[in-house]
């Protein structure tokens, strides 16, 4: 059994990644409405236990924690514990979250984000690294103040089923 979505954003999130069309070749990009190219990632080669996504809490004051998800499917918790223990539709579920996290501009963020008042050693960093075809991208936040990067955290908390 589920918990309820808090909020509109998680059904609204969810909703994105179900209905992202999935793309299916290698690395290609996309010129934006601004004229930016935008590359467009995908998932990686490789066995089925290969990390594509990886989230949790490491350093500061908290007890570290992480999830992983897998190209097979399998959700993977250390530290915490994750509702789901597979996900329904893998392929489709992994291929929406790269569309989310290409969407969010996490392959342009900085490998570290501080926040105001993140300097505090006792503030613990949420992390995310995504493996995709191309290689794997880490992302530290140290606090909240990036809506991109705490949007796509979210999420990934939504579908392993930490949310805490």
């Amino acid at each position: 059994m589920t918990r309820p979505f808090r909020s509109l954003f998680g059904v609204a999130a969810l909703a994105l990644v179900a209905l992202t069309p999935a793309p299916t070749h290698a690395s290609s990009s996309h010129v934006s409405a601004s004229g930016v190219a935008r590359i467009t990632h995908h998932l990686p080669a490789g066995g089925s236990s290969a990390r594509v996504f990886t989230y949790g809490v490491k350093g500061g004051s908290l007890r570290p924690w992480s999830v992983v998800l897998s190209l097979d499917g399998s959700v993977t918790a250390n530290g915490v514990t994750a509702t789901t223990q597979t996900l329904t539709s893998p392929q489709d579920t992994l291929k929406g979250l790269l569309a989310l996290a290409d969407a969010e501009g996490f392959f342009s963020m900085s490998k570290q984000i501080g926040c105001p008042g993140g300097g505090n050693p006792d503030v613990s960093a949420r992390t995310i690294a995504i493996t995709t075809s191309t290689g794997t991208k880490r992302v530290s936040e140290f606090g909240t103040c990036k809506a991109p990067f705490n949007q796509l955290y979210a999420v990934l908390q939504q579908v392993a089923g930490t949310n805490r």
